[in-house]
């Protein structure tokens, strides 16, 4: 074996074999030194990506901004009356039915089976396959 790769070198041009060995590692000291110039490096990239991506956005004018902020607070009034309501009727409804009021059993009946058809008729669409 020590023959064949003494051969194998006589045949290889010194220039190549120089070639392939690979450099020795570095000290622990430039180790450091190069992770932290790495770390610069990737946190300037980072600003310089970000900066190019924020460039790219439409930012809305202030008509705009005005006019989208009016949409979510209207938005957010008109829900917060309808669960407000919401609540306020299924509070009586429970108290009527815990008072055994016939009038709320027979609405808390009525609601519960109408959730039950709904919940049938939108599970039939699903179960065609």
């Amino acid at each position: 074996m020590a023959n064949q790769e003494a051969a194998e070198r006589e045949t290889v041009p010194q220039e190549v074999i120089k070639k392939e060995r690979k450099p020795a590692p570095p000290a622990e000291k430039d180790k450091k030194t190069s992770g932290m110039a790495e770390t610069i490096a990737s946190v300037r990239e980072y600003f310089r990506d970000t900066t190019g991506e924020l460039r790219k956005v439409h930012w809305p004018s202030q008509l705009e901004a005005r006019n989208l902020t009016i949409v979510v607070l209207v938005t957010l009034v008109i829900t917060s009356l309808i669960l407000g309501a919401m609540d306020y009727l299924f509070e009586r409804l429970m108290l009527g039915v815990i008072s055994l009021d016939i009038v709320s059993i027979a609405i808390l009946v009525v609601i519960a089976a109408a959730i039950v058809v709904l919940v049938v008729f939108a599970s039939r669409g699903r179960n065609r396959y």
